[in-house]
């Protein structure tokens, strides 16, 4: 079978072993097939192979012996189960307070989940299916009970609700684990804004007693109505959130009046003084003397 496929490898022998049975067991008469009884026909998800869930995205109609039908829709391929958001194992009312109801794939196997992620093949598949890159959930087996890491989480300070009118704004609460921590991060969001929080604030030290998280200088932030996302992350890449409602009410800043400058006045030149003329000397007439002829 190197280098041949199903279609010119496999198809042809099985042509070949079934005209070959077909002629021998009928003596050279071979006939049309007739379905024998027992038989049932059941729509199945046209991937799984089982009943389909309500997620399954194809559907096909199958012929099945009546003592072996398909597997039931709680065990198809795509199902949605309550999860705890922070162990990444099924919700429980041991785990109440961080579970959230996701949808993904039923895949045990190992090999299959390598196959999913990192075969080119597999990440091909799972994306026809429709999930992103990155976005794929396996749904767990296991019941998160007391034994289970746990998140410790909590704002303390401000209350919810509270008005902040000053900057900074201190931010007290807890943000560890009891086991599984990895680190926890500090988030904000304006009322009526959709897409992502932007982070204020992360660290990977963890705190059990209220202790300051962080001061925000909340100088420039527009005032309205805000909420704060604390999460703390586990190392089975799960994590657990808390929210804290807030209103910004910064006192509009007094605008500094502008001087209006006074018009300076420029001054009128003086035209510097005009010289008089100094009069020219008037010559002194000079007298000349009247000849007076000698006698």
């Amino acid at each position: 079978m190197e280098d041949t496929s199903g279609l010119s490898g496999a198809a042809p022998i099985w042509n070949d072993v079934m005209r070959f049975a077909a002629e021998r067991l009928s003596d050279g008469q071979p006939r049309g097939f007739s379905e024998p009884p027992g038989i049932i026909d059941e729509v199945i998800c046209g991937v799984s192979g089982a009943k389909p869930s309500e997620w399954c995205p194809s559907e096909k109609t199958e012929s099945f012996a009546f003592d072996q039908p398909p597997l039931p829709k709680e065990q198809d391929l795509w199902r949605k189960a309550w999860v705890d958001t922070y162990t990444l194992e099924l919700a429980s009312a041991e785990c109440p307070d961080f579970a959230d109801e996701k949808e993904g794939l039923k895949v045990d196997d190992p090999w299959a989940r390598i196959w999913l992620e990192e075969d080119d093949d597999g990440i091909d598949w799972a994306e026809e299916m429709g999930f992103e890159e990155g976005e794929l959930f396996y749904i767990p087996s296991d019941y998160c009970d007391e034994d289970s890491p746990r998140p410790i989480i909590a704002f303390t300070e401000p209350n919810p609700g509270n008005t902040i009118t000053t900057s900074p704004l201190s931010i007290f609460g807890k943000a560890s684990g009891t086991s599984e921590f990895t680190e926890w991060g500090l988030e904000y969001r304006f009322e009526g804004e959709e897409g992502g929080w932007p982070d204020l604030h992360i660290s990977d030290t963890p705190f059990e007693q209220p202790e300051k998280l962080f001061d925000w200088d909340i100088r420039g932030i527009r005032n309205g109505r805000i909420t704060l996302r604390l999460t703390v992350r586990s190392e089975r890449g799960g994590s657990a959130s808390v929210t804290l409602p807030l209103v910004i009410l910064q006192p509009t800043p007094t605008p500094t009046p502008t001087l209006t400058p006074t018009a300076t006045l420029t001054p009128t030149e003086t035209p510097p003084p005009t010289s008089s003329p100094t009069p020219s000397a008037t010559p002194t007439r000079t007298h000349t003397p009247t000849f007076v002829p000698p006698p």
